[in-house]
């Protein structure tokens, strides 16, 4: 008669126990990804029903929405303007803005302070 226990036994017994609790949590993370996938393509679809691209927008010559911020700096830097008259008029620095006409073409023309916008198509 055998006496003491089987160590062999009980380390099998904790590697399947640890297999399933590796199973258990895989399982859980797909599901939970999943959710968080779902979540993400409703909201989208959401978007998307919404008609953002539906909606009869205007929009200006360098491509911003008519009537937003954003068209207010391009019209104050088509005439000419330092950035604390867009500062005062917004509250906001639009150096991204002019970053992104400058990316796609535009010149825009650094003279002391004042800046002022010209159109790709203008400036030739």
């Amino acid at each position: 008669m055998k006496t003491g226990f089987n160590l062999h036994g009980l380390i099998r017994l904790k590697r399947r126990q640890l297999k399933a609790l590796e199973d258990e949590l895989r399982v859980k993370n797909k599901i939970v990804g999943l959710l968080k996938l779902r979540a993400g393509q409703s909201s989208r679809i959401q978007r998307q029903n919404k008609g953002y691209a539906l909606r009869n927008v205007n929009i200006n010559k360098f491509g911003i929405t008519e009537g937003s911020k954003s068209d207010l700096v391009t019209r104050m830097l088509e005439k000419g303007c330092t950035m604390k008259e867009i500062v005062n008029a917004t509250g906001n620095t639009y150096y991204p803005l002019i970053k992104r006409l400058y990316k796609h073409g535009h010149t825009i023309i650094k003279d002391g302070g004042y800046l002022r916008l010209i159109h790709k198509n203008e400036a030739s």
